[in-house]
This record gives C-alpha cells, structure tokens and sequence, in this order.
C-alpha cells in the first residue's frame, strides 16, 4: 500500500511509545498495477492481393486498458509457406507504448508468383515488458489475406491447317 507505519520509541522508557501513521501520495501499490495487453486493433492489406506482386500490410497495434506503460515492444510476423518480405525484417521494434494507445505499424509481404492456395494466414506475434512490474506481455493473432493468382497462358508457334481462314468458316490451329 500507500501507507507508511511510525512506531516511535525513546531511550528514556519514561515516555511513552508514539504510534502514527505517513501516507505516500506518488506510491504505487505493486500488487495493483495491473499491464495492458497488446491486440492488433486494425489490419488493412489493400483493396486486392495479386501473387507474385507485393502489399503493404499494415497493422493498428493496441495497448488495451492497466495502469503501468510497456517497454521493448515487438511486433514479429510469421509467415506460411510461398510468402516472404518485400524487404526489411520480420520484426519491428515499437519502444515504449501507453495503456490505451495505438501504434500503427507496416510490413512489406511478398506473396510468391507461384502461390497455390487462395489465402495466406499471417500470424501477428507481439510482446513487450511491464514498466513497473517487469511482468512479460505477449499477444498473437491471424490476419487472413485473399491471394488471387493472375490467369497465366502461353502461346507457342501457331501451325494452321491452311494459308487462309475466312470470316464465318472454320479451320484448326494446331
């Protein structure tokens, strides 16, 4: 608590004992601090995801309600098979967030121009440290991404059963 107890005695035992009591306005009742959780509050990737080309991925990172800030922040990604990173790092280092406040962060993902499924799951991995408590804070969540694969053809050489094809008629290309 907040409270401090004075006992205070004389050599001379003649006196008698004083009892009071100091109450400490700044102290901060360690068993009652209580550390915010990290939840991604707000995720974007863009209007459509096309493989093979890159998106930015952007994420509203939320420190919920506690009465003490977090320190070292960290937001990592992991990512499934056939998706990597536009470039930078799978981890961003936030700092220092406040309860009830929002960081907004962005990642730079490269779906694969081979990517066979139709969604990628992302999973979001966030962590930080009490400030008062030095109690450990971690949070994880998936952000689904609808990936569309581009109708991809080729054409080789074009062989025709004759020289010529007329509107209306038919003929075959071999």
């Amino acid at each position: 608590g907040n409270t401090v107890p004075i006992n205070l005695s004389y050599l001379d035992t003649s006196k008698p004992l004083q009892q009071f009591s100091v109450t400490i306005g700044q102290c901060v009742d360690k068993d009652q601090t209580t550390s915010p959780n990290l939840l991604v509050r707000t995720s974007s990737y863009g209007d459509s995801v096309i493989a093979g080309t890159p998106f930015t991925l952007s994420l509203g990172l939320y420190a919920t309600d506690g009465n003490e800030n977090l320190n070292d922040v960290i937001v990592s990604l992991t990512l499934p098979e056939n998706i990597s990173l536009g470039g930078g790092s799978l981890s961003n280092y936030v700092g220092s967030m406040a309860a009830k406040s929002m960081q907004n962060i962005t990642f730079s993902v490269l779906p694969a121009a081979g990517f066979t499924g139709t969604v990628a799951d992302i999973t979001v991995n966030m962590s930080g440290t009490g400030v008062i408590t030095g109690k450990a804070v971690t949070g994880t969540t998936t952000i689904s991404v609808p990936i569309s694969q581009p109708n991809r053809f080729e054409v080789g050489q074009l062989e025709l059963s004759s020289d010529t094809i007329y509107v209306g008629d038919t003929g075959k290309i071999g």
